[in-house]
């Protein structure tokens, strides 16, 4: 019975030690971990200077944009003695003529070209500090674009302000993008405007509706049925406005067809009493509603008339009579001020903007800051659609500011713009995960993640400046160290693994080495892990900044970095002698001829119990210059090897110059014993305890078994 439980605890024993022989690549043993999603962690920022559209943070994702730019300077000139309001939406036309002024023909006929395969979303607006703009495309055809530009600080008295208008080779959403109508997917109109409504065969978020008398309204491809073909009906849609002491414009696209009534676009209004629009003044307008209390224009189909009324008053002007007419109507605020204008259009959903307005003086009335639409008929039936909302800021005395297009220089991206969030690691391990979701230009230079020392700044470049250290995990597959005497990377390993195609997930792990540096451990790219094993120094301690890296003509978009830290431990007893090494990492500038003598210390594989350790000497010639030296006491493993290769070579280079220093070079390999060395190590002491005490058991066994049957004779 002793024999049995002997065997099966050795059997046990050798499961387990080959079993961490088969995993030990691809695991780290590990403790409590902590996880922080670094844009979202509240921490310093690191950014270079030199990017020529700045990182976009937003929804989790950062968008990074380093790529080949032809811009022009858009002048808007307010020339009115009041300021805009601010933030103020600008309107804008171009047409590829004011482009050929600027940039000649052919360039203007290529960006052009260029602009609509892209529905013109590759525009991108910057202000004059090259902050991103948000726009919407309103509309373009082959020779003009119209476009819709937020400007947050709006534009002075007598006054102008300078914006650059960037042609990318990039989709520029959600900073640029385009009313549903004219291309569908990319529509911020949100962004771009006080209160946006597209009602497509739907009611947009934020948007109530209502009854007034007779049919519900109703969704269609048409646009939000306020009034069905009936007779005697009427329904409303209301939001809310952020203030009802602001002038605000509303403009609508909308149509009929019919011989009555009328449609209410108004501000101000108690959308929780909602009256008659004919009981102001005693009007035609039969069941169209109004919130009582604001400020509106009726446009009134029925009555060929066009009435601007506050809570008592009205005034009025022409307006388009019966038929079936697609329109988009104007009306704005300012004081007691208003203006108003109609426009017809050739289709529903079209959008256009009045050439004339008429101007009338009443008082402006506010109760609430709301936003209300109206519609009714009367006694003849009629059909009436809601199609666009549209809220802006009233431009000063309804003149909206001048533009004028001016050339501005091309420019190209610049190399290693980067940005980074200050991070200490709370382990001596680190997972760092990103997704890239899309890479618009492909992967060209070394772009990646990077690790940056505490002492990094806000430099042009991190390639062309010294006085911090950095670990550059490229996406082409590269990894480089950036040492704090150099101003460049030096490329350690340029294949370490295979280039991904986007979209693609990416872990690097990190891991203190025995010489308290920092050694990137492995990388996985998707669900594919390559052991690299690098050991580069830079001190674990003085890890300060993690973020990501692009170089010239990049464009990525990626999720927010999330960093994963925990304690690796392992338990073996092992025989340790102390050596003293010098490491350095050497530039490759070609300024003097040295001799290197190289120690490599190998493990061969065996296939007996016995291990064997060879000593292999090599002298090489070799050229560099020394960019910066450390002292470093290093405690190595003496503890025998396995039956199976071992995963890490450590490889001294050490270098005598022509100068007095002596310093030594750690090459691209893992420096002391690597944590796979110490997988291999504890399957081989189970393996080498295990063995002998079968061994042992066998001889017990029979020699119980000789005195049974002794005893038995």
């Amino acid at each position: 019975m002793r024999a049995k439980v002997r065997k099966l605890v050795i059997g046990v024993a050798l499961v387990v030690a080959f079993t961490l022989l088969i995993l030990q690549p691809f695991l780290l043993p590990i403790n409590a971990q902590t996880s922080t999603t670094l844009p979202s962690s509240g921490t310093g920022v690191v950014e270079s200077t030199g990017w020529l559209i700045k990182p976009n943070l937003t929804n989790g994702l950062v968008i990074l944009d380093d790529a080949i730019e032809v811009a022009v300077n858009i002048t808007v000139n307010n020339t009115q003695a009041i300021a805009t309001p601010a933030p103020f939406d600008q309107f804008i036309n171009i047409t590829e003529q004011e482009l050929a002024e600027a940039l000649g023909s052919t360039m203007a006929s290529t960006l052009w070209s260029q602009a609509m395969s892209y529905h013109f979303l590759n525009l991108l607006f910057l202000n004059s500090s090259g902050k991103p703009l948000y726009a919407w495309v309103m509309n373009y055809t082959s020779s003009w674009v119209a476009v819709w530009v937020k400007l947050p600080e709006g534009v002075p008295a007598h006054s102008t302000v300078s914006l650059t208008l960037n042609f990318t080779e990039s989709n520029q959403y959600p900073y640029t993008g385009i009313y549903s109508a004219v291309y569908k997917g990319y529509d911020n109109g949100n962004d771009v405007f006080v209160a946006y409504g597209y009602f497509n065969d739907t009611v947009p978020s934020g948007w109530t509706t209502g009854v007034f008398n007779g049919f519900s309204l109703e969704n269609s491809i048409n646009g939000l049925e306020l009034v069905p073909h009936a007779t005697n009906d009427g329904g409303f849609v209301y939001t809310s406005l952020p203030s009802d002491n602001a002038n605000y414009t509303v403009i609508v696209s909308w149509w009929y067809n019919g011989e009555n009534e009328a449609l209410v676009q108004e501000l101000y209004g108690n959308t929780s009493k909602i009256i008659a629009a004919s009981s102001i003044g005693n009007t035609a307008g039969a069941e169209t509603p109004c919130a009582s209390g604001g400020t509106f224009a009726q446009s009134d189909f029925g009555a060929s008339t066009a009435y601007i009324k506050n809570a008592t008053n009205y005034t009025s002007t022409s307006f388009y009579g019966s038929g079936i007419v697609n329109v988009t109507t104007y009306f704005g605020v300012q004081g007691n001020t208003q203006y108003y204008g109609a426009v017809k259009v050739g289709s529903p959903f079209q959008i256009m903007l009045p050439s004339t307005f008429y101007t009338s003086h009443l008082v402006t009335d506010r109760t609430e800051p709301t936003l209300f639409i109206g519609a009714g008929t009367d006694g003849s039936a009629g059909t009436i659609y809601l199609d666009t909302v549209i809220v802006i800021p009233t431009p000063p005395n309804n003149v909206m500011p001048s533009v004028a297009i001016k050339p501005l220089n091309t420019t190209s991206g610049t190399a290693g713009q980067y940005i980074a969030w200050s991070y200490k690691p709370a382990g001596n391990t680190l997972n760092i995960t990103i997704w890239i979701k899309n890479y618009t230009t492909g992967i060209h230079g070394f772009p990646g993640l990077v690790v940056y020392s505490a002492n990094m700044g806000n430099y042009t470049s991190d390639n062309s400046t010294s006085g911090f250290s950095a670990i550059l995990v490229s996406f082409a597959g590269a990894v480089a160290y950036h040492s704090s005497d150099a101003s460049t990377y030096i490329f350690i390993n340029t294949s370490a693994f295979p280039e991904p195609k986007p979209p693609f997930n990416m872990t690097v792990t990190l891991v203190k080495d025995p010489f308290g540096d920092t050694s990137v451990f492995k990388v996985y790219i998707n669900r594919t892990v390559y052991i690299l094993n690098i050991s580069l120094p830079l001190p674990w301690s003085q890890i300060g900044y993690i973020g990501l890296r692009a170089d010239y003509d990049n464009i990525f978009t990626s999720t927010d970095p999330t960093v994963t830290a925990y304690n690796t431990t392992i338990g073996a007893t092992v025989t340790t002698t102390t050596t003293t090494t010098t490491k350095t990492i050497a530039n490759t500038t070609i300024t003097s001829t040295t001799t290197t003598t190289t120690t490599t210390t190998t493990t061969i594989t065996v296939t007996t119990i016995t291990s064997t350790t060879t000593t292999t000497t090599t002298t090489l010639t070799t050229t560099s210059t020394v960019t910066a030296t450390k002292v470093v006491t290093t405690t190595t493993t003496s503890t025998a090897t396995s039956t199976v290769t071992t995963a890490a070579t450590t490889v001294y280079l050490t270098t005598t110059y022509v100068t007095t220093s002596t310093v030594t070079v750690k090459s691209a390999t893992s420096s002391g014993l690597s944590l796979s060395s110490i997988y291999v190590l504890v399957a081989v002491v189970t393996i080498l305890v295990a063995i002998p005490a079968g061994i042992m058991a066998s001889r017990s066994t029979t020699q119980d078994s000789g005195r049974r049957y002794v005893q038995k004779a």
